[in-house]
């Protein structure tokens, strides 16, 4: 587990792209439905964390799927289960600095 205090040092505005980037490793990762997902970047941002950071992770967690990768590789192939993954890790990015530009954080 990691503490609060962790959690928002690394997820906090201050970190510029290091906090986007971390942001979006962890929700590429995670596997949360959207009904605790929202709630939970709603509490993240409560103790501190940006705009910008809430959206990269909700971002990368509905849009990439590392855990699930083997099941679209197998579906959709590697190419394309490539594609998608690697295109929603980088929109998740720019939609992250989008939104926090125009959030003002």
């Amino acid at each position: 587990m990691v503490s609060n205090e962790t959690l928002v040092k690394l997820l906090s505005s201050g970190n510029g792209w290091l906090g986007l980037i971390i942001s979006d490793v962890i929700g590429a990762i995670a596997i949360i439905p959207g009904v605790i997902a929202f709630p939970l970047a709603g509490q993240i941002l409560t103790y501190g964390a940006g705009y910008s950071v809430i959206a990269t992770f909700i971002s990368s967690l509905m849009m990439v799927g590392v855990i699930t990768f083997g099941m679209e590789r197998d579906v959709f192939g590697t190419k394309i289960a490539t594609w998608r993954n690697v295109l929603g890790f980088i929109l998740s990015i720019i939609i992250g600095f989008t939104m926090g530009g125009l959030m003002g954080s």
